[in-house]
């Protein structure tokens, strides 16, 4: 955990308030920036039908606020995050408010804080049984009927990858992520309800021409909005249609 906060905190001095910052340093901008907006619509797809509330919505691994004025933009009330990488909270303070250094498998926050959360790229870094005492936690700290967005990495592309690549095997930020019967269940606390999920599986499979075509912008563009249609979030179990090895997944939950 030392050596992958050392890293991120290189980071975050390096690279500042920009997605390369917390995404993929291996890919070219034009593809995080893909990513990014992608999990900007995944987000508004989570909260859309959410009203705002007194109390705040918790931003779990928040970074610099990569995610932040997203939500500040839908209204649902103020952010607050929590990250272990001292740069990234001060980073998100100057912008959105409040951010708290600690340790997202044990949120330091009152029971029934928060209306809402959202862990986008967060648990990654956590083990399984860690990623399971974070959404025990986190159960604790969000108000009934809180909706709950959880987005990360699918273990079974970095897996694939990890034999392909060999220089990924001994990165120090890059974790296996989780198996879909992992995100399914294994992790989420008892009483969750599912509402949907989905993954970004055909940005995933067009990710080698998305490389091959960066610097032929008017290419990069059109395959970029094809991506992006076709990864929309939608109703429903997406997983079953669109298999398992994707980049990454996501899955909405309603706290009962």
């Amino acid at each position: 955990m030392k050596n992958s906060q050392n890293e991120w905190e290189t980071r975050a001095a390096t690279h500042g308030n920009t997605p390369r910052a917390v995404l993929l340093k291996g890919l070219p901008d034009s593809v995080n920036a893909l990513i990014d907006q992608w999990h900007r619509t995944v987000l508004r797809k989570a909260f859309h039908d959410v009203t705002s509330s007194e109390k705040p919505v918790l931003d779990i691994g928040c970074g610099y606020g990569r995610l932040a004025r997203e939500v500040a933009s839908m209204k649902l009330g103020r952010v607050v995050g929590i990250d272990y990488t001292p740069d990234f909270c001060r980073l998100f303070r100057s912008k959105y408010g409040d951010a708290v250094c600690g340790n997202l498998a044990s949120l330091p926050f009152a029971d029934a804080t928060f209306s809402h959360a959202y862990a986008v790229t967060a648990l990654m870094y956590l083990d399984v049984q860690q990623a399971r005492d974070a959404l025990v936690s986190l159960d604790r700290c969000v108000a009934n009927g809180a909706r709950i967005l959880l987005l990360e990495p699918g273990a079974e592309f970095n897996r694939s990858a990890r034999l392909l690549l060999r220089r990924k095997r001994n990165e120090p930020l890059a974790r296996p992520g989780f198996t879909r019967s992992e995100f399914d269940d294994e992790i989420v606390p008892p009483g969750w309800r599912r509402l949907a999920s989905g993954s970004n599986a055909w940005t995933t499979a067009l990710l080698p021409m998305l490389i091959l075509s960066n610097r032929f912008e008017r290419i990069s563009r059109g395959i970029g909005t094809l991506c992006a249609h076709l990864d929309r979030p939608r109703s429903g179990d997406q997983w079953k249609v669109l298999g398992r090895y994707a980049l990454h997944r996501w899955a909405i939950y309603e706290v009962p």
